[in-house]
């Protein structure tokens, strides 16, 4: 099997328990459910460390209040993300994210560009000895990601679009990309075959990473993506990569139950 499966920042996973997302624990859950690499969100404190954080604040999955950018990261291990495993679960770095990823993965980080971020994460990369070839970036245009490459060139820059892959037309892929790695596209579970999309990047030279913000994933859909021979799908159903890694196929059963 060609195609690899990242666990989703915010949910790892469908099956609880499980760890907060974008957190240390969530990383090591990840890897332990089968996953072949992670996703986590990034944000810059006020002393210019990116963390581990999908909201600009903290209000929604810390006991405190506030945004990012107005704490240090000292500041910031006054909260906590709650308990996993009888211990407290705090807000790390990236630094010390891609310190526990380690070597068993890649490392997709997504973050929107902002004066700071480029040197923050070449400095959390170095800082952790972390094998920069194995960093993934989803970048929100074409503009944002030559900025990243350019200061990152060994990472795989990936152009993310909130069109569906059966949206965008295949002839528009060197506008869209350019000299960057791959385009990063959503995939709704009832989406047709994007075969022609996978194809017209294959053959420029590009990868695939697709996504989805709602709903399950039918084994049939993420065969689907399997078929068309995506490079990463960024996924909770990590139930079903080792089938596909096993045999090649998806078995037909019922329906997962919804997320608690």
């Amino acid at each position: 099997m060609n195609s690899k499966f990242i666990a989703w920042a915010q949910i790892v996973s469908f099956r609880n328990p499980q760890p907060r997302g974008n957190s240390r624990e969530a990383i090591d859950h990840a890897y332990s459910l089968g996953f072949d690499g992670v996703e986590m969100d990034l944000q810059l404190t006020r002393d210019g460390v990116p963390v581990l954080m999908h909201d600009d604040t903290i209000d929604a999955t810390t006991n405190g209040t506030g945004r990012v950018k107005d704490y240090t990261f000292l500041e910031l291990q006054m909260y906590t993300l709650g308990h996993w495993q009888g211990w407290q679960t705090r807000i790390v770095s990236l630094e010390e994210a891609l310190q526990a990823n380690g070597p068993r993965g890649t490392f997709l980080c997504d973050m929107r560009i902002e004066a700071g971020a480029i040197g923050a994460i070449q400095r959390a990369v170095a800082r952790a000895e972390f094998d920069p070839a194995r960093l993934q970036i989803g970048a929100y245009s074409r503009v944002e990601g030559e900025a990243f490459k350019r200061g990152i060139p060994e990472a795989t820059v990936f152009v993310k679009t909130y069109e569906t892959g059966a949206e965008v037309e295949p002839s528009t892929i060197d506008q869209r990309v350019g000299d960057l790695d791959g385009l990063m596209v959503q995939v709704p579970d009832k989406s047709p075959s994007i075969r022609p999309l996978v194809e017209r990047l294959h053959d420029a030279g590009k990868q695939i990473c697709t996504f989805v913000h709602y709903g399950g994933f039918e084994p049939s859909g993420l065969q689907r993506l399997v078929d068309d021979q995506v490079d990463f799908i960024l996924t909770m159903n990590h139930q079903y990569a080792d089938e596909i890694r096993r045999c090649g196929r998806i078995s037909p059963r019922p329906p997962e139950p919804e997320h608690l």
